[in-house]
């Protein structure tokens, strides 16, 4: 098993969207639910969508071997895109199975959940516990 990953229960989440607001705050310094590396996507009176990676649960991690410049890669139970590397092509949105892979409205690279290098900002912010974190992840 990878030595981090966030554990999602998308039961207890009650779509109030603090942890996507605690994200995008932290990656971007902006609170913008669009441009959050988390995101429930609300199904009300269903269960929302919690829309993170789970590379854990990937088979095969396909959004890595779809990149054509080699940007996306897991290291250490974590997964990365090298903003430097992607060239917005999009084509790792349609093929991750969770709907983790973003194009950001902000620089148009792709972007994901790299869990805070350690510390994901979700979790702190989540006041059902819907969003747990075991590891070690790393910052790159």
């Amino acid at each position: 098993m990878d030595s981090s990953l966030l554990i999602l229960d998308a039961t207890q989440c009650v779509e109030c969207d603090l942890c996507s607001l605690a994200c995008s705050l932290t990656k971007t310094g902006e609170a913008n639910v669009k441009i959050s590396r988390v995101r429930s996507i609300k199904k009300w009176p269903e269960f929302p969508d919690l829309n993170v990676c789970r590379h854990w649960k990937c088979d095969g991690q396909p959004c890595i071997h779809v990149c054509p410049t080699e940007a996306i890669e897991l290291d250490d139970g974590v997964l990365f895109v090298d903003s430097m590397l992607c060239n917005g092509c999009g084509e790792c949105v349609p093929v991750c199975p969770f709907g983790a892979i973003h194009i950001s409205e902000l620089d148009w690279k792709a972007y994901a959940c790299d869990l805070c290098g350690g510390s994901p900002a979700c979790v702190p912010a989540c006041p059902t516990d819907a969003l747990l974190f075991k590891g070690n992840g790393h910052a790159k």
